[in-house]
Order: C-alpha cells, then sequence, then structure tokens
C-alpha cells in the first residue's frame, strides 16, 4: 500500500504519516495510561522513562474535562512529524526529539517547543476543531497552549508577557 502510495507521489508529510501508521504495532510501543488516556510512546525513543516522567507532568496541569473522550495519545520520533490531531479518531500524534541530549545548551528550549505541541494540540481537541488549517481554530489552540504554558512556567510566561509588552509583536 506504502509502495503504490509513493508511486502516485504523495507529499512527503503524507508518506512520513502513512509509515507512522504502517509499522504501528504493540510491539513498536511502550504503553501507559494516564488521566483515561492511552499512551503510546515509540521504542525508537530510548529515554522513555523521562517521556513519561514529562507527561505526567504535563497531564496534571490539564483539566480533566479537557482530555474527555481523547483515545489515544502517540509519541513518535520528529522524523514522523510534529504534531497532529485527528479528529474523527480523538487521538493526537506528537513529534519528540530522539536528538535532545541534556549536554545540549538548547535542549531545554527543544523540550519547550514539544511541551507547548502538545498543549496545542490538546486544545485542538479540547475545542473539538475539524481541522488545523482554520485560522480562528489554531488561534484558539494557541491560546489554549499559552494558558497551560503560563501553569507549567509561570516565571518565564511573566517574563515572556512583559518583553512581548516592552518590544510589541
Amino acid at each position: 500500500m506504502v509502495k503504490k502510495i509513493n508511486d502516485v507521489g504523495a507529499s512527503l508529510e503524507v508518506n512520513r504519516r502513512i509509515s507512522a501508521i504502517t509499522n504501528f504495532t504493540n510491539d513498536n510501543f511502550y504503553l501507559f495510561e494516564k488521566c483515561n488516556v492511552e499512551i503510546f510512546i515509540s521504542n525508537e525513543i530510548k529515554n522513555y522513562s523521562f517521556v513519561i516522567r514529562k507527561l505526567e507532568k504535563w497531564l496534571s496541569i490539564i483539566s480533566k474535562k479537557d482530555l474527555d473522550n481523547l483515545s489515544k495519545l502517540y509519541i513518535v520520533p520528529r522524523n514522523y512529524g510534529y504534531a497532529d490531531y485527528t479528529p474523527i479518531l480523538c487521538k493526537i500524534i506528537i513529534g519528540w526529539d530522539t536528538s535532545i541530549s541534556f549536554i545540549n545548551p538548547f535542549a531545554w528550549l527543544f523540550m519547550f517547543n514539544i511541551e507547548s505541541s502538545f498543549y496545542r494540540e490538546v486544545g485542538h481537541h479540547k475545542f473539538k476543531h475539524s481541522s488545523e488549517k482554520d485560522l480562528d481554530e489554531k488561534r484558539e489552540a494557541k491560546q489554549y497552549a499559552f494558558l497551560q504554558l503560563c501553569k507549567s512556567h509561570p516565571f518565564l510566561m511573566k517574563i515572556t508577557g512583559k518583553l512581548i509588552r516592552l518590544f510589541g509583536n
């Protein structure tokens, strides 16, 4: 099936998603549950215990009501894509940068980007958005992510807000 789609000339993003789906078996993922959401972490991500700790922290910030009917959360290597919410299936896919090293001075920034993407996709789910292409839906999901980031990083977000007001956006 993947070969047929490749022969037709599907986009790189479509090919990545199809590859991720066709490679899915329970053997390829670590599975755990938190807040009634099944979470699948690709076994290509070696430090899954670190990922679990981050996800537990991020999920603890989100209202349980916002997660209603979210069936699955997939954490896959970033090369499969960044982040995606599928409304019909009520599932979220988050791309995790497997190259993050604690020695890397930008590691915190990369983690902040993943966290922000996670909250944004939960926002799409909460508001039952039908498409990530609608600008109003994108804006609403980004606002939701910003509010969750303010809970998660209050000091940083306070400074960021002051800098934005100081220098404009």
